[in-house]
């Protein structure tokens, strides 16, 4: 009988803007799963929250919060998940937002970054857990085709809305078992993995 282990998956997005830090905290307090934030007058970037997969398999999370030292982040919790699963988390930037119809009128730069950690209440330890992050271009209109997922080694230019509607999407993975030495399947139960994402965006004016 395959015994099944609860998981917690915290996906916590933080937006790190080099402006000013009144437009970082305005952020974190309005997170929600589809957004934008606005770097100066005319440079603005929407995120959109999408799936997360286990094993290339869609499953379902719910949403919730929790309040972190006063300020509510919000996660998606699931359970059933086994040591050795690939979790994938995936989210969308674009130039543009279709529900308050901003638009970038700069050429932006920004970097996603990722980090996690998955703490085993039954050991009583947290590890660091390595992850990678591809991207695609994907349509928004019919003009440009979906391209293949590459390994996000470098920043990527957002272009004038005037110029190019684009958008991106992002994929977040890591394998929880193998960068883990001494554990073994009990010794998963009741763990939380956290992935923190990070986003860095200036005008590259």
């Amino acid at each position: 009988m395959k015994r099944k282990y609860l998981l917690i998956l915290y996906l916590v997005f933080v937006c790190v803007v080099l402006i000013t830090s009144s437009t970082l905290a305005k952020y974190i307090h309005t997170s929600t799963t589809k957004t934008s934030f606005t770097i100066g007058d005319k440079l603005y970037f929407n995120y959109e929250r999408s799936d997360l997969f286990r094993n290339n398999q869609l499953i379902v999370g719910y949403e919730t919060e929790y309040d972190d030292d006063g300020i509510i982040h919000k996660r998606i919790e699931t359970m059933n998940v086994m040591p050795g699963d690939d979790l994938s988390y995936h989210f969308y930037v674009s130039n543009y937002n279709s529900k308050t119809l901003d638009y970038n009128g700069l050429v932006g730069e920004f970097l996603p970054i990722t980090t996690a950690m998955i703490s085993l209440p039954v050991k009583g330890q947290t590890y660091d857990v390595n992850c990678t992050i591809s991207f695609r271009q994907v349509p928004t209109d019919g003009s440009v085709a979906t391209t293949q997922f590459s390994l996000l080694t470098n920043k990527i230019v957002l272009p004038p809305y005037e110029q190019e509607k684009v958008k991106y999407e992002f994929k977040i993975n890591c394998i929880l078992d193998d960068q883990l030495s001494n554990t073994t399947s009990d010794d998963y139960f009741g763990a939380t993995l956290s992935i923190y994402l990070f986003i860095n965006a200036a005008s590259s004016i």
